[in-house]
């Protein structure tokens, strides 16, 4: 599986998701990055959401090399594991289930973040227009309300708890570049 992240300075990184099987030179021998994750995801969820979880989980981890946020700097790693998208639940539901961990140089979770969804998916193909419908007006506010949220949480940690801002630094080469703006050309 293939996973792409991008930040808010139109930088995008590709990371490529192992099958069970696989490993990655980058853990350490023996360490099972879904069972740890999955691990975890027990320990936030409510009881028994994350055993009705029996999909293939893909799963890798890497040393943090892209600047996602201005709160933290570039040491430490990222853990992710995601469900197959194209498998279903022992509920007949397909399952879009990913949990992110970012570690700190220390390996200590400094944040988990999941993110899932709990109800049937819309099939565009068979869906009538009243479905579409109720799907746009569900979701539709979620991207207006987004950067207001981010400006509201940045604020909580800059003025509230002081932490420190990391700037933007230089792209690595495996990091895919933002465009240009008309300055720079």
């Amino acid at each position: 599986m293939i996973v792409e992240v991008n930040n808010t300075f139109d930088e995008r990184r590709m990371y490529f998701l192992k099958p069970p099987a696989a490993t990655n030179s980058d853990t350490k021998p023996g360490h099972d990055v879904a069972r740890d994750l999955m691990g975890i995801a027990e320990e936030i969820l409510p009881k028994g959401q994350a055993a009705n979880l029996q999909s293939t989980v893909f799963s890798d981890a890497w040393s943090k090399d892209f600047h996602v946020s201005p709160f933290n700097d570039r040491e430490g790693s990222y853990s992710l594991a995601a469900h197959d998208p194209l498998t279903k639940s022992n509920k007949s539901r397909w399952i879009v289930d990913n949990t992110v961990i970012l570690r700190s140089p220390e390996a200590r979770p400094k944040i988990v973040a999941r993110v899932f969804a709990d109800g049937d998916p819309l099939d565009p193909q068979s869906a009538s227009q009243l479905d579409l419908y109720r799907f746009v007006l569900r979701w539709c506010w979620v991207g207006f309300i987004t950067f207001p949220r981010i400006i509201k949480e940045a604020y909580k940690l800059y003025f509230k708890r002081s932490l420190p801002v990391w700037y933007r630094p230089e792209i690595e080469k495996r990091s895919i570049a933002r465009h240009p703006t008309s300055s720079e050309w």
